[in-house]
């Protein structure tokens, strides 16, 4: 895959910088199941695959925290199996919701259904590809949660196990220890007492501002933020709103009250 996950201890990141160079070894390059040639791996140690990996009879047993619709793979298609990695596409907020891929956590295996990553990536019906989360969401369309494939099959000789903990952080006997010391919980304390209540009323003019865009209707618009509201109006719309905060900076150019 282009991605590597690297795991350092505390005391090794505080040494770390940007630019330092380190070697990472490669072992696995090569490496079949005996019975099972027709699966291909890739980028997995041998060790790490025998955690993994049960043989069932005349198919391979895998635990996955997901399993994924090829309908909603995007990037990856048409490229290398040797290189480069698929993405799960998140630019649909339904589909988040659906398959729980908010969820995911780096090091998390899943299986990509009716995908296959032998000869090149592609859609394959039958094929399964089991992967590694990689990378995080995208709202680019097309992209998303990437996954780099670590086992790949066209005929159907994986089978899955759905199993939370499925991360091989946990195969690779990795232990995060929690850094935030637990406390009692306590009524949260705010100024809000010292507060002013303030009204604005706006007239938007042209005036620069970084949250200026088009919108779908091809109305120029701005968005105003006032403390703890933002809404978004359009060039010459009455906008009014309410405001807790001790002082008002609107993003706009104001006309009137």
């Amino acid at each position: 895959g282009s991605y590597v996950l690297v795991h350092f201890e505390d005391d090794v990141l505080e040494k770390l910088a940007i630019g330092d160079s380190f070697h990472v070894k490669a072992n696995g390059i090569g490496l079949k199941i005996e019975g099972f040639e027709d699966v291909f791996t890739h980028g997995v140690t041998a060790e790490l695959l025998e955690q993994i990996v049960t043989q069932k009879g005349d198919k391979l047993e895998v635990p996955v925290v997901k399993e994924i619709p090829a309908e909603i793979v995007g990037q990856g298609a048409g490229r290398s199996s040797l290189s480069g990695n698929w993405h799960i596409q998140t630019s649909y907020p339904p589909d988040i919701e659906e398959y729980g891929l908010d969820e995911l956590r780096f090091g998390d295996l899943v299986l990509l259904k009716d995908t296959q990553t032998d000869y090149g990536m592609g859609y394959y019906r039958g094929g399964a590809t089991l992967g590694v989360v990689c990378s995080g969401p995208s709202d680019i369309s097309g992209l998303g949660v990437g996954v780099t494939p670590i086992l790949s099959t066209r005929f159907g000789k994986i089978t899955i196990r759905i199993d939370a903990t499925a991360n091989i952080g946990k195969y690779l006997g990795i232990k995060f220890e929690k850094t935030v010391p637990e406390s009692e919980s306590a009524v949260l304390k705010t100024n809000k007492d010292t507060l002013i209540e303030t009204a604005v009323q706006a007239v938007v003019q042209p005036a620069g501002s970084g949250g200026y865009r088009v919108t779908y209707d091809g109305r120029s618009s701005v968005r105003i933020g006032m403390a703890s509201i933002n809404y978004t109006v359009s060039l010459g719309d009455s906008a009014s709103g309410w405001a807790n905060a001790d002082h008002v900076e609107p993003d706009v150019t104001v006309q009137g009250r």
